[in-house]
């Protein structure tokens, strides 16, 4: 058995009642609405009536933890006196690896004994939550911390992680979709199916017709991509539950038993209302 304190940024997307459940600890983000700004360890979709709020056309913003509070979330979990192994954010998607690394390496020139581990997950959102979760389960079957990062470097390469978005809009205003494309796509009813690549970029998978039909896709990526080794199974969404229900559905069908949890407002902030996402292990990504 490992004894380490496993730790991630919001981003995770994972409920209190989990946080707790797997012992991890999370540092907080901070997010705007119109003039309005909030920190994700105090407020989150349903205290700020993010969805509702982004649906009347406010607009939103959210900003990345710098290497000075990575230094200070450190020092104050290095109090318990245990390794640390930071699962941080995609470095595909964001700047928050480099940053937490930095603060590592600053905080090791002056505690040559500091045992702190920034791995780069490649993951968002519940993808980093479902790595955080089997990190936590690992320790019980591991005898050393060299063996658990092994680990976790390995498998997060087949964690796989399947998007779509009800209104393009939001991919557009974040850069991620021309404008065109949108215009065409929301004419045509064309919601797009992305995944994350193996460099932890968000990508876009297969463009469908119709939201049912894109539900009805990721569905078949799971049984296309899956591990049958492994059945966690995490579906997020963007205060769209029905949909949720519907994937969650489809993979009880199978067997399975999805967590469903709220896309939080870091990356829903980019996504919009209507962002369904699924996350699991595969076989590769």
């Amino acid at each position: 058995m490992i004894k380490a304190i496993i730790s991630l940024e919001s981003t995770c997307d994972l409920d209190k009642e989990l946080i707790n459940k797997y012992n991890l600890k999370i540092i907080d983000m901070s997010f705007s609405i119109g003039t309005d700004d909030y920190s994700t360890d105090l407020d989150d979709v349903n205290s700020t009536c993010l969805y509702e709020r982004m649906r009347k056309g406010e607009r939103t913003s959210t900003s990345s933890i710098n290497t000075e509070r990575y230094k200070l979330f450190f020092k104050e979990l290095l109090k318990e006196n245990l390794p640390i192994i930071h699962l941080s954010f995609s470095s595909g998607l964001s700047n928050t690896y480099e940053s937490a690394l930095k603060a590592k390496e600053e905080i090791i020139k002056r505690k040559k004994d500091a045992e702190i581990y920034v791995i780069d997950s490649l993951c968002a959102c519940g993808g980093q939550g479902v790595l955080g979760i089997l990190s936590r389960l690992k320790c019980d079957e591991l005898n050393s911390i060299a063996e658990l990062v092994d680990y976790i470097e390995n498998i997060k390469h087949n964690l796989n992680h399947i998007f779509s978005v009800d209104n393009l809009k939001y991919l557009t205003n974040g850069g991620r979709l021309k404008r065109s494309t949108q215009i065409i796509g929301s004419l045509l009813n064309i919601k797009p199916v992305m995944r994350m690549n193996s460099k932890g970029e968000l990508v876009v998978k297969q463009m469908v017709v119709s939201r049912k039909k894109a539900l009805k896709t990721m569905i078949e990526n799971y049984n296309d991509k899956k591990d049958d080794k492994y059945d966690i199974c995490l579906i997020s969404h963007a205060d769209c539950i029905n949909d949720a229900k519907y994937i969650e559905k489809g993979l009880i069908d199978i067997g399975l038993n999805p967590i469903i949890t709220s896309l939080g407002p870091i990356i829903g902030s980019h996504s919009g209302p209507g962002t369904i996402s699924l996350y699991f292990i595969g076989n590769g990504r």
